[in-house]
């Protein structure tokens, strides 16, 4: 009877540090990376300033303003931005994990004419109507508020996406506003359980279509999620295992330091940092040589 007690006691110790990881992971989140991700490439002015839609959610108790530049006229990422959607144009960012979930989402790289009209009353859905017995319609369908053609969207729900133009109408600014009118434990318990991934999906989302305006009429449009998404994202679910391999080889206190600041900076490498491969692969590459360190024998280390 020892080993199996032995071998349980273990699990649960792998367990407890692990949890006690993903704490750590949570409170990095919402303490040094959430003010600054909540918004995300706006401006001061572009914060505070009056946006479409802002109407619909009165005196909020929260508000966040997502940007970025686009450089491209505003009609011509209209085109891709009203095209999103479940059984549409999908929403431009990790449909490997969203498909996860069941929702059957497919990015497209092409403008369709049959997806290129919402008007007020229609819905944008997240998933299928008959996803989970249809018992979800009324958080998966998402009623388009307002729809000013090459300038803003309201989708109930999420919130109002804007198309600013350039003073000469060659580039734009994309803005996604989001206000909720919540009690503060709920909207605390949201920052950490929904926002990191809202975060994620929402930041690849608007950078596909910046990378979809921007692609010339002539040019191949990008496939979205790319090859590079995918080798970020290995990397970085990569690294998170190193991490978890390291409290089942060796748990003495030096090398739970050392995996609780390893989990800080996968955190800022996965919310902080451009999602862009080389950040990921560093990170695991330190990772596994840290591992490596932690299981060789004391005597093969002197």
């Amino acid at each position: 009877m020892t080993e199996p007690k032995s071998f349980r006691r273990r699990l649960l110790g792998f367990l407890g540090l692990s949890l006690f990881l993903i704490a750590v992971s949570l409170t990095t989140w919402r303490l040094f990376i959430y003010p600054w991700a909540n918004n995300w490439g706006a401006t001061k002015a572009e914060r505070i300033m009056p946006l479409p839609g802002d109407e619909f959610v009165p005196n909020p108790t929260s508000q966040s303003t997502y940007a970025i530049t686009i450089w491209a006229p505003a009609a011509d990422a209209w085109k891709w931005l009203v095209q999103i959607g479940q059984g549409r144009g999908g929403f431009y960012s990790y449909s490997f994990l969203e498909n996860r979930f069941g929702v059957d989402i497919h990015n497209t790289n092409q403008i369709k004419p049959e997806w290129q009209e919402l008007r007020v009353g229609d819905s944008v859905r997240l998933a299928p109507s008959d996803y989970l017995g249809g018992r979800m319609q009324a958080l998966t369908h998402l009623q388009v508020l307002l729809a000013e053609p090459n300038h803003a969207l309201y989708l109930k729900g999420w919130g109002a996406f804007v198309l600013i133009p350039a003073a000469d109408s060659s580039s734009c600014r994309f803005l996604i506003r989001i206000r909720v009118r919540e009690e503060s434990w709920p909207r605390f318990l949201m920052s950490l359980l929904f926002d990191p991934a809202h975060f994620l999906m929402q930041r690849r989302m608007m950078m596909g279509i910046k990378q979809l305006a921007e692609a010339g009429p002539a040019a191949p449009k990008p496939v979205i999620p790319s090859r590079s998404d995918y080798l970020w994202f290995l990397s970085v679910v990569g690294s998170g295992f190193l991490i978890s391999m390291m409290l089942l080889v060796r748990r003495k206190i030096g090398s739970l330091i050392t995996a609780v600041v390893l989990t800080i900076l996968l955190t800022f490498v996965l919310f902080r940092l451009p999602p862009i491969p080389l950040y990921g692969i560093g990170l695991a590459v330190v990772t596994a040589i840290i591992v490596i360190q932690v299981a060789l024998p004391s005597d093969r280390k002197t």
